[in-house]
């Protein structure tokens, strides 16, 4: 074999090699994280995404379940996976507040993830048990516990969650010490809601539909209007500011390159141009809204400076 033949050679299988590694390089699997367990509302949203978005990526989605601390060993995870794109993050705006309530969150969301876009909107509710509180508005509500205190707990789905404050700004607002009660999911928060053992509660709406629906449970406010309880009034109709609604939305590490996040990005805008998928995170329990990675950073730094405030003078020690 002459001399120009093994170049020849050497070269072909160099150029060989290097298209192989770029093949395997973009069939790479991409983890999406959710920090819940599956079998929730925003597991099967996380779920319905990544088919989705396999579809239009042309990569293997698996969303990968890391449920623990309010989201933060997923944040955690995200933070300490390779910043190559082969792993994203599906967390709602309590991935901002985490940094402030909670000693284990060690990450920054502002410097450490880049959002790429939210998926949608969910609702967030005070509710009550029907039996043990008479009121039917938020107004009602305030006055009935300044006349009967032993009634002013009310439940939150984690320790240091954003449910712990707009508890504490609605108490704030009428000059009524409201007591929160931190539970270890909505699950068991819930349980107690239905049973009496709670007299009251801040969570997702979505969670309180059926029991509402059954009678068990009254809404006293909420943060969005609701197509299935258009009667019940928002807090913004009882005068209290309480930030921007929640959300669920997709982070990657903020040393992935742009072009790769911003390839994300648009496949989530198309996604959301699909009818049927907007259907399917409807019938979930909530609201179908795309947000650009632009809006969505100024909507984070928004619920960082509003709630930081809150929680500072709330005199909350993170845990």
């Amino acid at each position: 074999m002459t001399v120009a033949t093994l170049l020849r050679f050497g070269l072909g299988l160099a150029l060989a090699t290097f298209a192989a590694t770029l093949s395997a390089a973009a069939q790479q699997p991409i983890k999406l994280l959710a920090g819940y367990p599956p079998g929730g509302g925003s597991d099967a949203v996380a779920r319905a995404l990544a088919e989705k978005l396999q579809a239009k990526l042309g990569q293997t989605v698996i969303v990968e379940n890391k449920p623990g601390a309010g989201g933060v060993i997923a944040a955690q995870a995200l933070k300490a996976a390779p910043a190559d794109g082969s792993t994203l993050l599906i967390a709602s705006d309590q991935l901002y507040i985490a940094k402030l309530t909670m000693q284990v969150a060690t990450y920054d969301p502002l410097v450490d993830f880049a959002p790429i876009a939210a998926v949608n909107t969910f609702d967030v509710c005070l509710a009550a048990n029907a039996e043990k509180i008479k009121a039917t508005s938020l107004k009602d509500y305030l006055a009935l516990m300044k006349s009967e205190p032993g009634l002013n707990s009310y439940g939150v789905p984690a320790p240091g969650s954003l449910p712990q404050f707009y508890g504490y700004v609605v108490g704030k607002s009428a000059g009524v010490p409201l007591n929160s009660v931190p539970y270890r999911g909505a699950a068991p928060m819930l349980l107690d809601l239905v049973s009496g053992v709670l007299p009251a509660a801040i969570g997702p709406c979505r969670e309180v539909m059926q029991h509402v629906k059954d009678g068990k449970v009254r809404i006293l406010a909420t943060m969005q209007k609701l197509s299935w309880a258009p009667d019940v009034a928002t807090f913004a109709d009882n005068g209290l500011k309480m930030g921007q609604p929640s959300w669920l939305a997709v982070y990657a590490s903020s040393q992935v390159p742009s072009e790769k996040r911003a390839a994300v990005e648009t496949a989530i805008r198309e996604i959301m141009d699909d009818v049927a998928f907007r259907e399917r995170i409807t019938t979930l329990g909530f609201s179908p809204k795309f947000v650009s990675a632009k809006d969505l950073a100024a909507a984070a730094q928004d619920t960082i400076t509003y709630w930081g405030e809150q929680i500072r003078a709330s005199g909350f020690k993170p845990e």
